[in-house]
């Protein structure tokens, strides 16, 4: 007689035989003729590693992008990297031009009007022609008209760029930025003398700052007294730089130059 091999209960030959629960402590038993089932905790596993797989199968495209991915993102930096402006220093005039104020006209005296002596017009597309000119003050005013029309004050011997191409070497650009600036230096007296008709005890260093666009024309103009301040004289100066014309440059380019007016 069969034993069930959980309780020891006797008499359950058929369930011994093909398998089922024992009646007495319900335990399953498997029966020794029963078909072969690998259970519920096989089929899990199964299961569990049949998505494992899947999952491999799917990621297997992401995995060997990322070394393209890598490449890319370092071809970027590398782009960025290599195209990226350098740092473009300010060119410092140590040197300090001066002028000197002789006599100053009556505040309610008007200022004597511009004269002009002009040589006789040439032909078309000739060789610049000198404008003689004299400002408010009588001080000769050199200008030079080029064929074109235009005017130029940065006077005669100025470095300027061959066929209108724009200036490179920073050599270059410096002899250009100091020969122009000496030429445009007379420009700021005439707003000293301006100032001085009603402030006497102006004078003193000022220092300009600006940057030079690769167009030629100056910007971010400021003007900023060693030795004192003045709005009024300090905005006429900001005002004629900013119609200043240089050569044409490849590059923007910082500059920074003194003045000193005396009384």
């Amino acid at each position: 007689m069969g034993k069930c091999p959980f309780c020891g209960g006797e008499g359950f030959e058929d369930t011994l035989l093909y398998g089922g629960s024992c009646p007495k402590c319900f335990g399953e038993i498997p029966g020794e003729e029963a078909a072969t089932d690998p259970g519920e905790q096989v089929k899990a596993q199964q299961a569990k590693s049949d998505n494992r797989r899947v999952l491999l199968r799917t990621m297997i495209p992401f995995v060997l992008a990322i070394p393209a991915i890598g490449m890319l993102f370092l071809m970027a930096i590398g782009f960025v990297i290599w195209n990226r402006n350098p740092t473009v220093e300010t060119m410092v005039f140590d040197d300090v031009e001066e002028f000197d104020y002789a006599i100053v006209s009556a505040p309610d005296q008007p200022d004597p009007e511009p004269q002009q002596v002009a040589t006789a017009p040439g032909p078309r597309n000739t060789a610049p022609r000198n404008v003689q000119k004299v400002d408010a003050m009588g001080v000769p005013v050199v200008e030079v008209k080029s064929s074109a029309g235009g005017i130029d004050f940065g006077g005669i011997g100025v470095t300027a760029s061959r066929d209108g191409e724009a200036l490179s070497d920073p050599t270059q650009i410096r002899n250009m930025l100091q020969q122009k600036m000496q030429a445009f230096g007379r420009q700021l007296k005439q707003c000293y003398d301006k100032r001085l008709k009603t402030r006497s005890d102006l004078e003193g260093r000022w220092k300009a700052s600006f940057v030079v666009l690769e167009t030629g024309y100056p910007d971010q103009v400021r003007f900023k007294g060693a030795d004192m301040s003045d709005s009024e004289f300090e905005q006429c100066m900001v005002e004629t730089v900013r119609k200043w014309k240089f050569s044409r440059i490849s590059r923007p380019q910082p500059v920074e130059k003194n003045w000193r007016f005396r009384n």
